[in-house]
């Protein structure tokens, strides 16, 4: 919220015949004077459509509750009337926070052009205008941009320690304590632990040696792959006495396979690899999300022009109903879990 209030006071004004704009108004009046498309949707060569806005929408309100981290979070609450107030205050949290977010980049858009980012050393990359916002809007105090870096950063740290730890519980105790040495003492497992918790984080320091050109396609990436892997299968053995173990394994390979098929895609698209000959794309690619510019490589491909978290949410849902209907589940767990349900068919 700090950040955005000094990103609109920084906007300088913008006159346009009498009238004189400032604030967040200059700074869509300047986008304006740059590019019309700016400031209207898709954006310039077609950036954000709808289908993509759609997904962005899904992105963050489902994919978080699917991933195995933030389960791990929604299963601590002691109560559901916690939830209840959890869910209020995050709302407000973020109504605050992303509403500051585009103001902030709005601004920073209008303030600096893609050359003021490529001369300090960033070579443009959209990832890098936070911090060259802070710097250029704490100049005169730069204990306070220290202050305003420190938060995301202490974010980003939380983040990984809880995805370290995630990894590691999931290798050492879900797969070798369960499955390869069921005795296994505690000593062994405090010793796997930590070298697997290392081992992880070294990989990773390795891997941000060349890091990518925009993050966001990862971070997309790695939240629908896991969103469409485990939200469906949640909700339905949380909700539903009729979900069986054949079921929810088909709901967690289809969505993620799905997801997965559709990257790869766009991986061999951007490759010039494609299923058609013509030099142009014909009717029933162009639906496929072939012949479309891509911002990225690593960007996928857009069936139907929307993210493949969709179609991997939809083939996940699918795939867990069907399956689950077809065969049969177990009548021991119906009546543990559902006492109520266990004699549904």
């Amino acid at each position: 919220v700090l950040m955005a209030v000094l990103a609109v006071r920084a906007v300088p004004p913008v006159v346009v015949g009498d009238e004189t704009f400032t604030g967040l108004a200059a700074a869509t009046e300047r986008l304006r004077q740059d590019d019309p498309a700016l400031v209207h949707g898709p954006g310039p060569r077609n950036f954000l459509p709808l289908g993509m806005a759609f997904s962005f929408f899904c992105m963050w309100s489902l994919m978080a509750a699917g991933q195995p981290s933030g389960m791990v979070r929604l299963m601590s609450f002691k109560d559901t009337p916690s939830l209840r107030r959890a869910l209020m205050l995050v709302a407000g949290y973020y109504l605050l926070t992303y509403l500051s977010l585009v103001m902030i980049f709005i601004c920073a858009r209008a303030i600096f052009p893609t050359q003021y980012l490529k001369d300090i050393g960033s070579e443009g990359q959209p990832d890098s205008i936070m911090p060259a916002m802070t710097r250029h809007l704490t100049r005169d105090a730069p204990w306070l941009g220290g202050i305003l870096l420190a938060a995301p950063y202490a974010a980003i740290m939380s983040t990984v320690a809880a995805f370290l730890l995630m990894i590691s519980s999931s290798l050492v105790r879900d797969i070798y304590q369960r499955t390869i040495n069921p005795q296994a003492s505690d000593r062994t497992i405090r010793i796997g632990s930590y070298l697997i918790t290392a081992l992880i984080g070294i990989v990773v320091c390795f891997l941000a040696l060349r890091p990518p050109g925009f993050l966001q396609y990862i971070i997309v990436f790695t939240g629908a792959g896991q969103g469409c892997s485990f939200l469906a299968p949640m909700l339905m053995t949380l909700y539903w006495p009729r979900a069986t173990r054949q079921g929810m394994i088909a709901s967690m390979l289809g969505g993620f396979c799905t997801v997965v098929s559709l990257y790869v895609l766009g991986w061999l698209d951007a490759a010039g690899i494609r299923p058609y000959a013509e030099p142009e794309p014909p009717p029933w690619a162009v639906c496929c999300g072939y012949g479309v510019e891509r911002f990225d490589a690593f960007a996928p491909l857009y069936v139907g022009g929307v993210d493949p978290l969709i179609w991997g949410l939809l083939v996940s849902f699918a795939l867990g109903i069907g399956v689950s209907l077809l065969t049969r589940p177990d009548q021991a767990l119906v009546a543990r879990y559902f006492p109520t349900g266990s004699d549904n068919d």
